[in-house]
């Protein structure tokens, strides 16, 4: 009974919230589905995780409207404007705006004088009502008159109840699933990774210099994260990567410049290879093309990982709701996450333990990846 009152609330909070952003919507936007728009400006903000969970949104809004100018507005610090570009590429956009350069005012005139005529916000999962309700009200001051996005998933309350009782979509259905429910016609939800022939080619070559040939033998380790939170241990790490090792594998360790010193602690071996900080974000995607499967936790290379095809087994903290940053749900991949914690669902971007990462054993991963390993050879 407690809980059926509690999914209760938690409904009626979310279905109240939404109801008035479809108020305000109304009242201030012109119907978006009964025209042709010239002139389309999309928001997304995030990391490159949240841009990859994108990119089959972006891919949609491209093929039903081929002949529009379609934009991007972003919110990123200059590393992340960087990945975005080169995620993002021209055939699915025509320009990619980062106002934390220009400022609010020259965005405001930009806006205004480049006449969009459609704006579509890919909001954040866990974006609050009133953080929509400003952008929804800002959106329309900038004489854009049809607009669409702004919806709530999730409330703030009774969170172990949300966790164990409602079935969250993972971001890159919800976002395509968003745009189903704006009128657009969308396809598969598998995002898709162009990269130029220069870097294949230099991949390539580093391949053949590090004798990295045979892909059924390396595997990408991925030791970082944006959150200290959802780290599995350096120890349970180097436990995996002496048992591979000892099995003749390459070990990938993948990563940006933060990981170059923590990775250093386990080259133990020949066939341990330290990448971290030495590539871009797309070349990182195109060396994990030539891993057979990569572990890793729940960081931007994960997303990466799945968008070139490469299987997984991701582990996640116990911080956030199941499913919404999963890879796709199929037997190429596996999640290992702690379901069983009393401070599952807390949200917090510190743990004075992280507890839910270290009860994933390295023996569990071990077997995991062995698993895939075994499947990739037949």
């Amino acid at each position: 009974m407690k809980n059926k009152i509690k999914l209760f609330c938690i409904r009626t909070d979310i279905g109240v919230k939404n109801v008035l952003l479809n108020i305000f919507k109304a009242l201030l936007y012109k119907k978006s589905t009964s025209y042709t728009p010239k002139r389309i400006l999309v928001f997304r903000t995030g990391y490159i995780g949240d841009t990859v969970c994108a990119l089959p949104a972006l891919m949609a809004i491209r093929k039903n409207f081929a002949s529009a100018q379609v934009d991007v507005l972003i919110n990123a610090e200059e590393k992340n404007e960087s990945a975005f570009r080169l995620l993002v590429n021209s055939a699915q956009v025509n320009t990619i705006i980062n106002y934390r350069k220009i400022g609010r005012i020259k965005l405001f005139k930009l806006v205004r004088k480049t006449n969009y005529n459609l704006f579509i916000d890919l909001t954040q999962y866990d974006s609050g009502f009133w953080y929509q309700l400003r952008n929804l009200l800002l959106i329309r001051s900038w004489g854009i008159k049809h607009a669409f996005g702004w919806k709530v998933h999730s409330s703030p309350f009774f969170k172990k109840t949300q966790e164990n009782k409602i079935v969250f979509e993972n971001e890159r259905t919800r976002l395509l699933k968003l745009l189903f429910q704006n009128g657009l016609n969308i396809e598969n939800e598998t995002p898709l990774l162009i990269v130029e022939p220069l870097i294949v080619n230099k991949i390539e070559t580093l391949i053949l210099s590090k004798g990295l040939q045979n892909k059924n033998k390396n595997i990408g380790v991925v030791i970082g994260s944006k959150r200290r939170r959802n780290k599995w241990p350096i120890d349970y790490f180097m436990q995996f990567i002496q048992h591979y090792s000892d099995y003749s594998y390459n070990l990938l360790i993948l990563g940006n410049e933060d990981d170059r010193m923590e990775a250093q602690r386990l080259m133990i071996s020949k066939q341990v290879l330290n990448f971290c900080g030495d590539l871009s974000v797309i070349e990182t995607a195109e060396l994990i093309k030539h891993c057979s499967c990569v572990i890793t936790n729940d960081t931007g290379p994960m997303h990466l990982a799945y968008a070139v095809g490469t299987p997984i087994v991701a582990m996640f903290s116990a911080r956030d709701f199941p499913n919404k940053w999963y890879p796709p749900d199929d037997e190429k991949h596996v999640v290992l996450r702690s379901n069983d914690m009393l401070c599952s669902a807390c949200f917090t971007r510190e743990c004075f333990d992280n507890v839910c990462m270290k009860k994933i054993k390295p023996k569990t991963a071990i077997g995991a990846v062995g698993k895939l390993l075994k499947r990739n050879m037949n």
